[in-house]
């Protein structure tokens, strides 16, 4: 199997245990409120990234991918232009990383620019915390 068909394998079974587990009432949403996360970075807006919006577009305050595009909920920004900001990252309380095989290096970047939040990525979310 190629490391492409591996890539969509990985988050057809992501998306189908979201699913399941978003049928049983334990979403996403949730898991911000019972946790206090108000303000949400996303990075990564593939598929992933637009299905987390579509849930909790209301705590979004930024998304960030490897390029610059246009999105359901406006627009992207590269991780790079993160420091001219200002504001919007120091509000946030929680980042969250869809990419399915996501480096560390990401999260480390988070922290680098000074993000103070947690950093999680959104495997983790669905198979440990929902």
């Amino acid at each position: 199997m190629s490391s492409r068909e591996e890539d969509y394998k990985r988050k057809y079974e992501l998306v189908v245990e979201w699913l399941w587990k978003y049928k049983r009432g334990k979403n996403i949403k949730r898991f911000l409120e019972d946790n206090n996360y108000s303000h949400v970075i996303v990075y990564g807006m593939g598929l992933l990234g637009e299905l987390l919006i579509d849930e909790v577009s209301e705590y979004v305050e930024v998304c960030f991918d490897k390029k610059e595009k246009d999105y359901v909920c406006g627009k992207t920004r590269r991780l790079e232009d993160a420091d001219r900001l200002g504001g919007e990252l120091s509000k946030c309380n929680l980042a969250i990383i869809t990419l399915i095989d996501a480096d560390r290096e990401i999260e480390s970047s988070f922290y680098r620019l000074g993000f103070e939040g947690d950093v999680l990525h959104l495997y983790d979310i669905v198979k440990f915390y929902v």
